[in-house]
């Protein structure tokens, strides 16, 4: 699959479900640093619109955020803001055909660097890109429920595949293992945040996901 460059809100739905805010005292504890066994469980706060019902959220190692804003190349920082902030940014902007700014989220956290899509997505190339001095691990989710994991270590894309299905045996990781994919049951989402620690070790809690992270706009439409 190729990740479209900007999103498309169908109905601009669920602007609201970015508007959790995180508990009291939940950053000092949150370390970010994650488990290379992390059980699907550790990600059941997920869902189909929970933290939203568009979105991608990548995992990089290897690179600090200096490095990792070099391949993103942003033209304007807006200062830290909350996810629902960032998505509200989209939203005043959006035109008639539900187009607008792409907006991202990027921060260190714990042994990595957290990168979120609000408002649009990675394209292959800067997932390559971002995984060539270590890994890149990236899942995203559109309204339609297309949900895939896309992995890309030293400089290309190793691994791809749609995670409401079970994955192809063929280009395996070994990571994979027991997160039940495409089982019936089983939802698209937490198994995917599960791979996403275990090949970065980057644990991504709900409260530091709401909390505030310095937000982007990416070239394009601003």
């Amino acid at each position: 699959m190729t990740h479209l460059g900007s999103i498309i809100l169908a109905g601009v739905l669920a602007a609201g479900s970015w508007l959790v805010a995180p508990s009291a005292g939940a950053q000092a504890v949150d370390d970010g640093f994650g488990d290379a066994d992390v059980a699907r469980a550790a990600y059941d706060w997920l869902g189909p619109d929970m933290p939203n019902d568009t979105y991608a959220i990548t995992l990089v190692t290897g690179r600090s955020v200096r490095s990792v804003l070099r391949v993103l190349a942003p033209r304007r920082s807006l200062g830290p803001r909350t996810p629902g902030d960032a998505a509200a940014y989209f939203f005043d902007r959006m035109d008639r055909y539900y187009s607008g700014p792409h907006v991202v989220q990027v921060a260190e956290h714990g042994p990595g660097v957290v990168v979120i899509d609000v408002s649009g997505f990675p394209t292959d190339r800067e997932l390559a890109r971002l995984g060539r001095h270590g890994t890149a691990s990236s899942f995203s989710t559109t309204v339609e429920l297309d949900t895939y994991v896309t992995v890309a270590r030293h400089g290309r894309v190793v691994r791809q595949f749609d995670t409401g299905f079970r994955p192809p045996r063929e280009g395996a990781l070994p990571q994979e293992a027991g997160l039940g994919f495409g089982r019936r049951g089983v939802d698209p989402f937490s198994p995917a945040w599960a791979l996403n620690e275990r090949l970065t070790r980057i644990h991504v809690s709900k409260d530091w996901f709401f909390a505030e992270h310095p937000t982007y706009v990416l070239p394009g439409r601003v």
